[in-house]
């Protein structure tokens, strides 16, 4: 799990695209966003994220400042972090 400001998650989405070829995946529910960004890449294998400020749980708790992304990796893709000297 990642928490990044918009600058930061394009290097980790780009590396993440070019390392694997992969689509970068937003895959949230409206309400319920955390339950679909911890699963969902354990399940597919696939990354996914979200932006915080666009969904009423994180609005209400104000847990998050808005438009940061949290970004989920399964930990197959953590080795295209690694070989780009990201983490």
């Amino acid at each position: 799990m990642i928490m990044a400001d918009v600058k930061q998650a394009k290097i980790i989405l780009r590396a993440m695209s070019y390392r694997n070829c992969d689509l970068w995946e937003w895959v949230p529910s409206p309400v319920i966003s955390c339950s679909w960004l911890y699963p969902y890449p354990f399940l597919s294998s696939k990354v996914n994220f979200v932006t915080t400020g666009m969904y009423d749980g994180m609005i209400r708790r104000q847990i998050y400042p808005e438009s940061w992304k949290m970004i989920s990796l399964p930990h197959n893709k953590l080795t295209a972090l690694e070989a780009y000297r990201i983490l």
